[in-house]
């Protein structure tokens, strides 16, 4: 599925260095479904040894959930149709993004090698954040304060649908 709308615009951070995520300037970027997709592959690449087929990307219009990992499982627990969904209400600062797609990708990552069917923010999870936070200096946590994400374009068109409503 292609979209060619003029709204799935990378502002400003590019696929060829990722991980400039001690940037200054806090350059922010704007979620599209092409720059997950990038992101993942090159991300399953480096820390997950490419072993994930690429999942199904969807965007969610929400404040509350900023990223979220979905599957179903066959008869042998093996998973099917996995998903990942982040939010495009926000703008993100590289490693925002970078910890939000990786949460994701660690809850897929475990489904696919079996060691956490029920997609829990224990046992497993903690010691794989544990690992990409303290070798990658990351900040992969079950949890994050949405205070500290800046609303981008979207999430203003948001706000401004429902304050008309009034």
């Amino acid at each position: 599925m292609q979209n060619n709308s003029t709204d799935d615009v990378v502002t400003s951070v590019s696929l060829t260095n990722p991980l400039s995520l001690t940037n200054p300037l806090h350059t922010y970027m704007t979620i599209a479904l092409y720059n997950v997709m990038g992101y993942f592959y090159e991300y399953n690449k480096k820390y997950f040894g490419g072993i994930m087929p690429l999942p199904g990307f969807e965007l969610l219009h929400t404040y509350c959930t900023l990223g979220f990992f979905s599957c179903q499982f066959d008869c042998y627990g093996n998973v099917c149709d996995p998903i990942i969904k982040m939010t495009d209400v926000y703008d993100y600062l590289p490693n925002q993004f970078t910890d939000i797609l990786m949460h994701e990708m660690i809850h897929y990552y475990l489904a696919y090698t079996h060691q956490d069917l029920q997609g829990s923010h224990e046992g497993a999870f903690l010691l794989l954040a544990a690992k990409f936070n303290i070798k990658y200096n990351m900040n992969i946590t079950p949890q994050v304060d949405i205070g500290e994400y800046r609303v981008g374009p979207k999430g203003s068109k948001i706000i401004y649908n429902i304050a008309k409503w009034f």
